[in-house]
């Protein structure tokens, strides 16, 4: 048997692939995940024989490992629209070689033998989240020497981690008699990794046992900052290169040094509570106590709670409930007669934490509830952190949302290796019903479309029948119908009201194709950030000022794309820095909490995007011949520096805050904007907290 590892050097070919010729394929395997580093995936390809270079591109791992019993005649040849190129089986040595067709298409090959790595080992243990930290990374030669050119790569963890900034050689402390080491440090390639220590055998042989200490410090801060959010094993990877030709044998995870990261001290509380009440209707909470990063974290102790109107605190209704793990429920029963329309806050306090606010908003004619929940994040289906289940139960039992979608990526749904016994939708939408409860959390069936060149798009179903994925611009296995292109995913969903297909505009979008009944709402804000102003995420791309003016109708939308697996998390930082934002969410208005409910809001525009925070939204803006009539109570979670209404002319009005209140209702009379040879006629209200924190709400005439 025969074992060949394929690195990519330089490979964009989309129709580039590497046959097996007289021999027979043992296995085709993706080893060292770029995101995953643990993962080692079998392939399960139509045609056994032949290695699509796509692959390379997208599936997400470092090398891709070929088995093979050869022949005399085995040979590989590489093929690319017409252009071949064979290799003898000899010609592949143990020393890197690097093989090209054309400029796209360029890969490594050679032979791997297995040998005994070397340990890396990390300290602490233990480190609690956003704490300062020196991580004190040690490795141990193992059964191999490393032999003068050899190298040993160290990688830390991901990007959200702080990064040292002193020169490498202070922090670096070999323990050899035998060897001369230099060490480099620098930024991984990939955006989203931490930082790559190459230690480089400049003079002799390490030799079984030697070892070296590295600080992953600064010294001049005294630490690094650890990662903002809880997770049981963090690794310290490694690769290790002994003979000094290149190539590196990936270091397993159980040799790789790990770290636990725990929750903070409690510092803040969550509040959640339905904000659309009735005079007659009974108020009800949850809380829960967070972290200063926003992560749940044990309390015992007294939380004060207080509900008063808006514009006064003279006669609060006050209440203390006790916490023996950090959450809790209380509930005001309506008074005789019922509960005095208006805008009301509900306090929550206790010493050490920081007080939490939220608004409620009672009326007789609140015939509809406000819910409010997350549509756009990844498991570790698709490169992220934690399983599915890990995903809905988080969103339920942490986040205190009322409705989530999981949306992971088409491609790796039904095509990555490590995901075929998935059965595309089927594990997903199992996982959804399991975890819909009617009345308490809403799960909603979806994933997201991905296209390389215009931008990606969110699908949800209705219910869990009739959900189908039709992958975008990759289709490795070539098994499925793919929908390349805007308009081939809009026509395969045409004519399906129970499908909604929703762009997010707040990671760039170039709207190529329009279809107003599948398309009812867009992302505007992300971890990505806002497309408001569109330099707050890309600035070659419109944002959706751009496409109102055009006259296209959409609910605004607050979503995530996370990575880290934890839906209403919504505290800053990713598992990946490039997402600086906090994690927004979706707000709907609905009769009651179930999945129809929820898709039906959004398909019927009755939904507004937040940047997080809980602001209450509730709105109308009704035409009265050459004026329009505005009625809006808003409430957020923080004093309010005002609410705004913007049409296509720019700011109709400005309701500004006076620096202390958290809400506020607005009656007024405005002129109407007509559509002009420029744009289409709109109107959206943004309301802003003191804090900086947001909602926009789409006002469709």
């Amino acid at each position: 048997m025969v074992i060949l590892r394929f690195e990519n050097k330089q490979v964009k070919s989309r129709t580039g692939y590497v046959d097996f010729e007289n021999c027979e394929v043992l296995w085709i395997k993706g080893i060292s995940g770029i995101t995953q580093y643990e993962d080692e995936a079998l392939f399960r390809l139509k045609n056994p024989s032949r290695l699509y270079l796509p692959e390379f591109c997208f599936m997400h791992y470092f090398q891709y490992e070929v088995a093979l019993e050869e022949t005399p005649d085995t040979c590989l040849l590489l093929c690319e629209e017409g252009v071949q190129k064979q290799i003898p089986l000899p010609d592949v040595t143990e020393r890197i070689r690097d093989f090209a067709l054309s400029e796209t298409f360029q890969i490594r090959i050679f032979r791997w033998s297995f040998h005994e790595t070397g340990t890396i080992a990390v300290t602490p243990e233990t480190v609690a989240v956003r704490e300062r930290v020196t991580m004190r990374i040690s490795y141990r030669v193992g059964g191999e020497p490393i032999r003068t050119g050899g190298k040993v790569r160290i990688l830390t963890p991901f990007s959200c981690w702080g990064e040292p900034c002193d020169k490498v050689e202070e922090r670096f402390f070999p323990d050899t008699r035998t060897a001369s080491l230099s060490v480099v440090q620098q930024p991984y390639p990939l955006s989203f990794r931490g930082t790559l220590y190459e230690i480089t055998v400049t003079e002799g042989t390490l030799l079984p046992g030697d070892s070296f200490l590295l600080l992953h410090t600064s010294l001049q801060s005294r630490g690094i900052l650890s990662q903002p959010y809880p997770q049981d094993a963090v690794y310290f990877l490694g690769w290790e290169d002994s003979s000094g030709q290149g190539i590196f044998n990936h270091i397993p995870l159980s040799r790789c040094g790990r770290v636990c990261v725990v929750a903070g001290p409690p510092a803040r509380i969550r509040l959640a509570a339905q904000q659309l009440c009735r005079p007659d209707e009974a108020l009800s909470l949850r809380l829960l106590t967070l972290d200063d990063w926003y992560n749940p974290t044990p309390f015992c102790g007294e939380i004060s709670l207080s509900l008063f109107p808006v514009s006064s605190r003279q006669n609060a209704l006050l209440q203390k409930i006790r916490v023996a793990d950090g959450r809790g429920t209380a509930v005001w029963t309506a008074k005789d007669g019922g509960w005095e329309e208006g805008l009301y806050v509900l306090e929550a306090s206790c010493p050490g934490l920081k007080t939490e606010r939220l608004s409620l908003y009672i009326s007789s004619d609140n015939d509809q509830k406000l819910y409010y929940g997350q549509l756009h994040a990844h498991s570790q289906v698709s490169d992220g952190t934690f399983s599915m289940e890990d995903y809905f139960s988080y969103g339920k039992e942490a986040g205190l949302l009322d409705f989530c979608a999981l949306s992971d990526h088409d491609w790796e749904l039904i095509e990555h290796p490590r995901n075929h016994s998935f059965g595309r939708l089927a594990r997903l939408t199992e996982l959804c019903n399991v975890y819909n409860e009617p009345g308490a959390y809403a799960t909603l069936v979806g994933y997201e479309w991905m296209d390389q060149g215009a931008g990606h798009m969110n699908v949800y179903f209705r219910s869990d029948q009739n959900c189908e994925i039709y992958p975008g611009f990759i289709s490795l296995l070539h098994e499925y119908p793919q929908c390349p292109h805007q308009k081939d995913i809009l026509r395969q969903f045409e004519g399906r009201p129970d499908v909604l297909i929703l762009p997010h505009l707040s990671h760039g979008f170039l709207w190529e194709e329009y279809d107003g009944r599948l398309q009812r709402a867009v992302e505007i804000y992300s971890m990505w950030g806002y497309s408001e102003e569109t330099t707050a995420c890309r600035p070659d791309i419109p944002g959706f000022l751009h496409y109102l003016a055009q006259g296209k109708r959409f609910a605004f939308l607050g979503g995530a794309d996370s990575h880290h697996g934890m839906p209403g998390q919504t505290g800053l930082h990713s598992k990946y820095k490039m997402l600086c934002f906090r994690e927004g969410l979706t707000a709907v208005y609905a009769p009651s909490l179930t999945r129809g409910n929820v898709f039906d809001a959004i398909r019927d525009y009755a939904a507004y995007a937040t940047t997080g925070e809980r602001i209450l939204l509730k709105a109308r803006l009704v035409p009265e011949g050459d004026s329009l009539r505005l009625f809006c109570a808003a409430g957020g979670t923080a004093p309010l520096s005002g609410v705004e209404l913007i049409g296509n002319r720019g700011r109709c009005r400005l309701y500004p805050g006076d620096g202390k209140t958290p809400g506020c209702v607005i009656e007024d009379s405005i002129p109407r904007m007509r559509a002009t040879e420029d744009a289409a006629e709109y109107y959206y209200l943004k309301v802003t907290q003191e804090d900086g924190e947001k909602a926009w709400l789409n006002l469709i005439l």
